[in-house]
């Protein structure tokens, strides 16, 4: 689901079907491409043909997601997108029983035993502009994704937890501007980077159907 660091950018979805899993790739977890014990990995046409579209739609400022089945090559694909751009993801690995807030922020402790609120991996993304890959984005329940991160996808704002707001660096700099809000209201607000991108990875709608454990086989296509 889309929208770029630009405050006028419009909201678009691309759904991309990922075939079958190139010879030597990595399964989720394993080695990159050069790793010890792994032959040279292979490139499938149809995963050049992906990772150029992911590609255009960066240039134009949207967020991907990808889907296919169990060892289709979405992980692979999603590492290949990041080398070509120069990112160093951030993953969010999904469960079940992930809580919601956790996709923002999680309650830690620093030196002294003080309580603070620790910036998860889609936050940290968006405020350094780097590239958030949700694995498996089907594993969560119903709704939690678009709950929490729906906002920072479409609009790139977010209010979190620790009373701070992400918002588009264009609208922060516009509110400095008009002098519209207090020192401590502009003292909230955290710009979004215009580099963040967003790329789940997700198993067709038929593993959605059983809990997110089925989907194997060949990759299968979802339209927008």
């Amino acid at each position: 689901a889309g929208g770029g660091g630009g405050a006028a950018a419009a909201t678009t979805e691309t759904w991309l079907p990922c075939g079958p899993l190139a010879v030597g790739e990595p399964s989720l977890g394993g080695s990159t491409s050069g790793g010890a014990g792994l032959a040279p990995l292979a490139t499938l046409p149809h995963q050049s043909r992906l990772v150029a579209a992911l590609l255009q739609d960066h240039a134009v400022g949207m967020d991907a997601c990808i889907i296919g089945g169990k060892g289709s090559g979405k992980t692979s694909i999603a590492r290949r997108f990041a080398g070509a751009l120069g990112y160093t993801p951030r993953t969010v690995f999904c469960f079940a029983d992930l809580p919601a807030r956790d996709l923002l922020q999680r309650r830690s402790m620093d030196e002294s035993g003080t309580t603070i609120w620790e910036d998860a991996e889609a936050v940290s993304a968006a405020i350094r502009g780097e590239l958030l890959v949700v694995d498996n984005v089907h594993r969560l329940p119903s709704g939690t994704f678009a709950a929490t991160l729906g906002r920072l996808i479409t609009d790139r704002e977010l209010q979190l937890p620790d009373g701070r707001r992400l918002m588009p660096r264009a609208q922060v700099e516009a509110l400095k501007q008009a002098g519209a809000c207090s020192e401590d209201e502009l003292a909230s607000l955290v710009p979004v980077h215009p580099s963040f991108r967003v790329l789940a990875t997700a198993e067709p709608p038929t593993a959605w159907a059983v809990g997110g454990d089925g989907g194997g086989g060949g990759g299968t296509g979802a339209a927008a």
